[in-house]
């Protein structure tokens, strides 16, 4: 059965596709989760760009011939607003393990994309949903799912970035699969890798992920007017992200290799046949119609 993860990040609401003065993004309570909009790139000229291939997995970027080239990013990484301190990530005591709270000490907003993982706490977590985390200095409740089963720490330790997710966990919450669901396949995949099943999940990685990423980054480092991807694993089409525009797909581009990185060691590459533009583009068209 083919599975398709269709994340589509849309435009901030009453907010320009392009970042064009506009309402306030945030909405009433100053937080702002991205919702699908799959009827705004029926009236999009996309275009299917060059594939790159690592290991068994194909990107296919998706670019919006219209967007504005070199633009920057208005918004900040997960990563990066951890790593800086501008973020910081604590338990939400009233949801137990299925949320937690973060608060944005700075000016800038932070993009967190579903299936990001955060170390630490009482256990290991995956986030659940592509949100904002708009400035300001109260908490903002972000939902999630353990990944870490055999353990509840009574005194919460600090929490740290642990990258993004392979695509059979992210593919989890695309199938709307609950926490049972996710402790399952964190239990396969960690006894794939001859871990502890009921432990933290131990993500695809060493040298040869590292080496698949430095790949993607440096071929999709100037990857002007992408504005999402379709992903091939072994020859076949699997699923598309499309993010709501050019400046969040810089924000997000990182992030999202990072997980395609990781599906690339798990993916045997024996099979690696190109789709023809037409064939990507229906696929895409299918998913966002």
């Amino acid at each position: 059965m083919l599975y398709v993860l269709v994340l589509l990040t849309g435009t901030l609401n009453a907010a320009d596709p392009y970042g064009k003065d506009g309402a306030d993004p945030y909405g009433k309570d100053g937080a702002a989760t991205l919702t699908a909009q799959a009827g705004d790139w029926d009236t999009k000229d996309l275009s299917i760009g060059d594939p790159v291939t690592v290991g068994g997995v194909t990107i296919y970027p998706v670019i919006d011939e219209d967007a504005p080239k070199h633009v920057t990013a208005q918004t900040a990484s997960l990563s990066s607003a951890m790593s800086s301190g501008m973020l910081t990530v604590r338990e939400s005591d009233n949801d137990g393990y299925t949320a937690v709270q973060m608060v944005n000490h700075s000016k800038q907003p932070v993009f967190v994309m579903a299936g990001e993982v955060i170390r630490g706490g009482r256990q290991d977590r995956m986030i659940t949903e592509d949100v904002i985390v708009p400035p300001q200095e109260h908490p903002l409740v972000v939902q999630v799912h353990c990944v870490e089963q055999g353990r509840w720490s009574d005194t919460a330790a600090n929490f740290t970035y642990g990258g993004r997710a392979e695509y059979a966990l992210r593919e989890v919450l695309e199938e709307g699969g609950n926490q049972d669901t996710t402790w399952s396949v964190v239990a396969a995949l960690n006894t794939a890798r001859d871990a502890d099943p009921s432990g933290a999940y131990v993500a695809a990685g060493g040298p040869e992920w590292l080496q698949y990423r430095q790949q993607l980054r440096t071929q999709l480092a100037e990857a002007d007017q992408v504005v999402g991807a379709v992903v091939a694993h072994n020859g076949q089409l699997v699923h598309a992200e499309m993010f709501g525009d050019p400046m969040t797909a810089a924000v997000s581009r990182a992030v999202a290799l990072d997980g395609y990185a990781r599906d690339a060691v798990v993916m045997d590459g024996a099979v690696n046949d190109i789709h023809d533009d037409d064939v990507v583009e229906a696929f895409l068209l299918s998913e966002i119609d």
